[in-house]
């Protein structure tokens, strides 16, 4: 069988995270998908990437410095 006949979920979890491309536009949080592998692409949990986004917005560069400006806050 091929990925082309399986479901689009069975599809992504099919292929490894590493190896999808994420939109670099935005970040879609209503995608478990993109969630997941916008949290391990910026090392982050799933609540930090929702706080990042409500703060700053959907653009992954502004997400990043977000996340990097809490980072050090805390330290």
């Amino acid at each position: 069988m091929t990925l082309q006949h399986l479901p689009l979920a069975d599809r992504r979890s099919a292929i490894p995270a590493d190896a999808l491309v994420l939109d670099d536009e935005t970040i879609d949080m209503d995608s478990d998908y993109e969630t997941g592998a916008w949290c391990e692409s910026l090392g982050c949990s799933y609540h930090q990437l929702r706080a990042a986004v409500a703060a700053v917005g959907s653009s992954p560069s502004r997400v990043q410095d977000y996340l990097a400006l809490q980072y050090l806050a805390a330290q």
